[in-house]
């Protein structure tokens, strides 16, 4: 498995990940914040092959250069939580519905709160647990939660169903579970869920 970060200073500080399976060379790219060429050159250096672009929720600091990744790795399919993000066509995914980059397996799951379809993707390390700390999974979080945060949401309602999604899908992962998220540094669900502020456990 290979996985590199990349930030993207001009569309809100968004973190973009370029994931990879390293056997098959197939990859996915998550978010798609303003067009960097940087991601276009790790791809082509590593002889990757970019199946997907996995959007975790249609804000323009994750979708302002979805046009120009989609033109850059021709063949490649969006997959959304909301129809036509950044106005470009995408399936949406089942939630708890699976999708393989090479021999890697995805997870897409539905938390929405911080927008109607935000989507978080957890992918199983397998073998390759060893390369991130004995890690079982990674979880790509877009907006959803933070290092010591969660995404901002209109109303009350919003925000309970974000928390409720966020204890129900991410905080019954072990808490090794590398949390990737749209913005920040990375985390693990561990200590989200002790020591985030914003749950009571």
């Amino acid at each position: 498995m290979f996985v590199e970060h990349f930030l993207i200073p001009e569309a809100n500080e968004t973190n973009v990940y370029l994931l990879a399976c390293s056997e098959t060379r197939r990859a996915a790219l998550i978010d798609a914040g303003a067009f960097e060429h940087r991601v276009v050159d790790c791809a082509r250096e590593n002889s990757f092959h970019v199946q997907y672009i996995l959007v975790t929720h249609d804000h323009y600091d994750h979708v302002g250069g979805l046009a120009s990744y989609v033109e850059a790795f021709p063949g490649c399919e969006v997959i959304a939580g909301g129809a036509n993000p950044g106005g470009i066509s995408a399936r949406a995914p089942a939630d708890r519905g699976l999708i393989r980059v090479g021999n890697l397996k995805g997870t897409a799951l539905a938390i929405p709160g911080h927008t109607e379809d935000s989507t978080a993707w957890l992918f199983e390390a397998g073998d390759d647990s060893a390369c991130f700390g004995l890690a079982p999974a990674l979880v790509f979080c877009g907006d959803v939660l933070f290092a010591g945060s969660i995404g901002g949401t209109f109303g009350s309602a919003a925000h309970e169903q974000e928390i409720e999604g966020i204890r129900r899908k991410l905080f019954t992962l072990p808490d090794n579970t590398v949390l990737y998220p749209g913005h920040g540094p990375a985390t693990t669900v561990g200590i989200e869920k002790h020591h985030s502020p914003f749950f009571g456990l």
